[in-house]
């Protein structure tokens, strides 16, 4: 690939496109994932420049640009700033990220990167590649190789983004020496911000096999680090073990219900990133806590477990958490009244829910957990509300109101029923849910009347002149 061709697929980058038609300023460079990708003929949504003086005017002119905003980050070596146009959404936020050398060499800022295929840069004025450090001969060999061996003790997070590059760039090793490194350098991650490891974690544990993320963390000691459960040999052999069976049921769901699930418009089965990374994460979080061997993974996790050193470690946000915790605590159903129950508990993520409950608790192989899918899978077509979700008839005052007590335990218990009562199809209406809840409150009021009444009676004194 020519210098000119890899500067025109740079060019494809919105933001990248507006500097080319700039006239005057500093030179600027574009650094890092995006010359890698344009090399390899990769799309990025990444864009990482490099001035040498001047970042904060450049940031400004190119917010200005675009309509987009330019936000100061600070930095250690560099300052830098990012420019961001549009918000999270349909058609997501684009955005670039600016150092300023502040009069340093481009090849200082080369140097501190991690790795020598994102040691590149391309100058936007006359297309000519910079590679002080071998990144473009490694990109033809496939080659990881640290750009200085003692950049991840300087970040330990590198460590990850190695892990993350090895499972991303198809067909890339990691040099021998890098290898070593890394692994040296990994008990550092217990001084990395938790939000930094999270997100790097999470990223890793999106790709689409679940246990070769979980041998590739192994391999460089970091899932050990991360989460010390993994640590022990029994475990973690037990652990590659469910992942392997969660890839299979991930890929066998795919296959055997995608046509009939989009026919019937229960869900559609394309693996998200976001749903291979809570699936894979379950499993982490299902792990046995404290070295209780008790709880060998493929063993029932206890539904009332916090999470283990994924939370302890704030490895996962809390919101992630729960719904890992509501997967683990589920179990596979096997009659009609069950999968009712099971698919009005997970809605549009049932599939997710199959896969992770089988690779975790059951020790279901995928060929085994196929028919409980398409049984799952025909109550869905029959009753697609139950994967919709539907509104709850009742909520906790009027209830409250109609058993004539205050809001509270009671009152959530009630409701709990007539949830798994709508469910089943026992309740349809607002006046059967109230119905429901006024006959179940006077049916548990007269069976705890029934029980004082009796314990009275058995502790009562026998009358005068009794035998």
């Amino acid at each position: 690939m020519t210098e000119a061709s890899v500067l025109e697929r740079i060019l494809r980058h919105p933001l990248a496109a507006l500097l080319a038609n700039r006239s005057g300023g500093p030179t600027v460079h574009a650094v890092g994932g995006i010359v890698r990708d344009a090399v390899l003929s990769a799309v990025t949504a990444d864009l990482d420049l490099s001035v040498a003086k001047q970042g904060a005017s450049l940031a400004k002119q190119l917010a200005d640009d675009s309509g987009g905003t330019s936000i100061p980050l600070g930095g250690d070596r560099f300052s830098s700033y990012r420019v961001v146009v549009g918000t999270a959404g349909a058609g997501g936020a684009v955005q670039a990220d600016i150092w300023d050398r502040e009069g340093g060499t481009l090849k200082a800022d080369l140097e501190r990167r991690d790795l020598t295929i994102n040691s590149i840069a391309c100058s936007f004025d006359s297309a000519r590649l910079l590679d002080p450090f071998g990144g473009l001969s490694d990109l033809g060999t496939r080659t990881l190789r640290a750009t200085k061996l003692d950049c991840f003790e300087r970040d330990p997070l590198r460590v990850l983004r190695l892990a993350r590059f090895r499972l991303n760039l198809d067909g890339f090793t990691v040099e021998e020496a890098t290898t070593t490194a890394a692994r040296n350098a990994v008990r550092g991650l217990d001084r990395v911000a938790s939000e930094r490891s999270r997100d790097e974690l999470q990223r890793i544990l999106s790709v689409t096999s679940t246990r070769l993320a979980f041998e590739t963390l192994h391999e460089l000691g970091a899932l050990a680090v991360l989460v010390p459960e993994a640590g022990d040999p029994v475990v973690s052999v037990a652990l590659l073990d469910q992942a392997s069976r969660l890839d299979g049921c991930l890929s066998m769901l795919q296959a055997e219900l995608s046509e009939a699930a989009e026919t019937a418009e229960t869900n559609e089965i394309a693996w998200q990133a976001a749903d291979r990374m809570l699936a894979a994460l379950s499993l982490l979080i299902g792990l046995p806590s404290g070295g209780d061997r008790s709880h060998a993974p493929g063993t029932p996790v206890s539904d009332g477990g916090d999470g283990g050193d994924v939370k302890r470690r704030g490895l996962a946000t809390r919101k992630t958490l729960q719904r890992a915790m509501r997967l683990l605590a589920d179990r596979l159903p096997h009659d009609q009244e069950s999968r009712r129950l099971f698919l009005s508990r997970h809605g549009s993520s049932w599939p997710l829910a199959v896969a992770v409950t089988a690779a975790a608790r059951s020790r279901l192989d995928p060929s085994d957990t196929a028919p409980i899918a398409k049984a799952l899978e025909q109550t869905a077509i029959a009753n697609p509300s139950l994967v919709r979700g539907t509104a709850p008839l009742l909520d906790g005052h009027v209830a409250a109101r109609l058993m004539g007590v205050e809001p509270g335990p009671v009152v959530g218990e009630a409701l709990r029923a007539l949830q798994r009562a709508q469910a089943l199809g026992q309740v349809r209406s607002r006046h059967e849910a109230e119905d429901f809840v006024q006959k179940r409150w006077s049916a548990a009021v007269s069976a705890a009347n029934i029980e004082d009444n009796a314990e009275l009676d058995a502790t009562s004194e026998p009358p005068s002149g009794a035998d």
